[in-house]
């Protein structure tokens, strides 16, 4: 069953007119996870549903003569926009002004709405974009539900709503008017599909499974839960490669990095991580050059040491719409035309060598030999590649290597990599989409149908799951604990990230990791941050431990953490009570109240099913 098939079946109920259901239904969701587009697969080919955005409107007319577009049309769908502007341009020329009642919306509503078992359903999306204050918002949709028995669904960021200033009244007003709500999840491989599906470029249209196989990929290495990004970077790049498409080959094994590294940049502009300013001085991102461990763009196979198909000067200016010079077109096109009918690196043309004459792949070798000999190559994905290569090549006997010899320096070659830090701890991490394991850079591995390269990945797969946990500490580190601590803010909200959204396993399930946290940090953390920190902190672990509990992959592994926290609490407890000679404080009552509530109970679970499972 997918994702939100439990949502689809309950509309059927829901909008069937033999039920009379006296409520609203919600859809809610973070902009972006695809609730418009999962609500407009469902209605597709079902004609009773009036689909209404809210979006920017400030007024219940502007809302009467959306709906009067939808139920009586002046042209077809496609053109409501254009219907929309002759009804109101219409209703206001003077000719005609005179045969048209001033209350002509709310008869020919009125008409509509009295008809009996009409069976229409009305769909109000971006609630939390219209500018109509929220209580009368509702009110007006609460009309509709109660008195005029029509069924509505809503679509909403309900997050926004509830943070805004209208929050309490809404949260009041819900409770009567909506009677089922769902949280639409993203469904990143059905709404890719779809996107790719209304791709029109015949060439690439040829390679509409592996651009949803990148797409994917993409999606989940952004590490941005936000498909409508998506759907944009793949429009851009179609209309961008009507510029570029005489100089592809489509066949070229670097095709797909032509795709690959515009999506990546375009996403990375698109979410402020890389500035218009930036794309004139490029090389200043490169690690090494600018002396950062870590690159926001490592999380794209290398791109942040190695891009080859674009001048990013030039590319960002494409990006943001500026006009190229004949000098900067006649560049970017030598560019593309360049790579992709070449490989760059030695090791680049080697992988091509059934394109390149005897001399040229004998010259190639020796250069990567002499490099892998030394250890020249810190990039494991590389390594990966040399490894393949060298298992083919061997089998053919272009080498004198055996295969097993090669198997034993990868393994070395391993790790080297992990005594040197440069083994990428976060494999388990890139298993999404189009994975790691089938290539890197755009290219797929020789090699990998040997029963050397099954004993090389399941060697790599054993050092992962090694290093997990120092992978989960760094995580933590890096990029956790200084949203905890308040030195950075997060957009995000603060039990979605801690327990949802924070850590994964290979299977995409939410894993365990409470266990490596650091007790004394946690309690610092609860303590300094104050009152409001020991209330939230307490309503997040109760989530963690009762409703969130079944999709955390391992969570029994953190019990022995719950237990050494509750003893450094109440630690604290004892040092605060000395401090006012054994008296009951509000800080004293606060933590207690945290142990009884947000610890206790669940230790007990927790040791109680350990036993059972043990």
């Amino acid at each position: 069953m997918r994702s939100n098939d439990h949502i689809k079946n309950y509309l059927d109920f829901y909008c069937n007119i033999a039920n009379k259901l006296p409520f609203a239904v919600l859809l809610k969701g973070k902009w972006g996870c695809g609730k418009t587009h999962f609500i407009k697969e469902y209605v597709e080919e079902k004609p009773n549903f009036i689909h209404i955005s809210l979006y920017g409107l400030s007024s219940f007319a502007e809302i009467k003569e959306k709906i009067i577009i939808e139920i009586v049309p002046l042209l077809p769908n496609k053109y409501n926009s254009l219907a929309g502007t002759l009804y109101r341009g219409v209703k206001h020329i003077p000719g005609f002004k005179k045969w048209i009642p001033e209350d002509a919306d709310d008869l020919i509503l009125d008409l509509y709405l009295n008809k009996k078992n009409n069976g229409s359903i009305f769909i109000f999306d971006d609630l939390e974009r219209c500018n109509i204050t929220i209580e009368k918002l509702l009110g007006y949709i609460n009309h509709l539900v109660e008195f005029l028995e029509q069924k509505v669904i809503l679509i909403a960021n309900e997050e926004v709503i509830s943070k805004s200033e209208q929050g309490g009244k809404y949260l009041e007003i819900k409770e009567k008017l909506i009677g089922k709500e769902f949280s639409v999840k993203s469904n990143p491989e059905e709404a890719i599909e779809y996107f790719v599906s209304n791709i029109r470029n015949a060439k690439l249209g040829k390679k509409k499974d592996l651009i949803v196989g990148l797409l994917l990929k993409l999606f989940y290495q952004s590490k941005y839960d936000n498909l409508r990004l998506i759907q944009q970077a793949i429009s851009d790049f179609e209309y961008f490669f009507e510029i570029i498409e005489s100089k592809v080959n489509e066949e070229s094994q670097i095709f797909e990095k032509i795709i690959y590294e515009f999506l990546a940049i375009f996403i990375e502009y698109k979410k402020g991580s890389i500035k218009s300013d930036d794309f004139g001085k490029w090389s200043f991102f490169f690690r090494g050059i600018d002396d950062k461990e870590n690159h926001f763009l490592d999380k794209y196979d290398g791109i942040s040491n190695w891009i080859i198909c674009y001048d990013v000067e030039i590319l960002g200016k494409v990006l943001q719409g500026i006009s190229l010079s004949q000098e900067e077109n006649k560049k970017l096109l030598e560019k593309i035309e360049s790579v992709s009918n070449n490989n760059q690196e030695s090791w680049q043309i080697l992988w091509n060598f059934r394109e390149n004459d005897d001399q040229t792949f004998f010259k190639m070798l020796e250069d990567v030999m002499r490099k892998w000999r030394d250890y020249g190559y810190i990039d494991f994905f590389v390594v990966a590649h040399m490894f393949g290569l060298f298992i083919y090549f061997s089998e053919k006997g272009f080498i004198q290597e055996s295969k097993a010899t090669i198997l034993g320096q990868v393994k070395e070659y391993v790790v080297k990599l992990i005594n040197d830090n440069n083994f990428p701890l976060d494999l388990d991490e890139q298993r999404s989409g189009m994975s790691w394991w089938e290539g890197a850079y755009g290219l797929g591995y020789y090699g990998n149908d040997s029963s050397e390269w099954k004993e090389f990945m399941e060697f790599v797969r054993e050092k992962t799951k090694e290093l997990r946990p120092k992978f989960i500490k760094e995580k933590i580190q890096k990029e956790l604990l200084p949203i905890l601590r308040g030195e950075i803010k997060s957009s995000e909200n603060l039990d979605l990230l801690i327990n949802y959204n924070f850590l994964y396993n290979s299977a995409g399930n939410g894993e365990a990791y409470f266990q490596y946290l650091e007790v004394n940090e946690i309690k610092d953390i609860l303590i300094k941050n104050g009152i409001s920190s020991l209330n939230r902190f307490k309503d997040i672990f109760i989530q963690r431990y009762t409703e969130r509990k079944a999709d955390i992959i391992g969570i029994e592994q953190e019990n022995i953490f719950l237990i050494e926290l509750k003893s450094k609490l109440e630690e604290e407890i004892e040092k605060t009570k000395q401090l006012f000679g054994g008296k009951l404080t509000p800080k004293v009552f606060l933590i207690n109240a945290f142990i009884d509530k947000a610890l206790t109970p669940f230790i007990q679970i927790n040791i109680k099913e350990t036993n059972i499972i043990n």
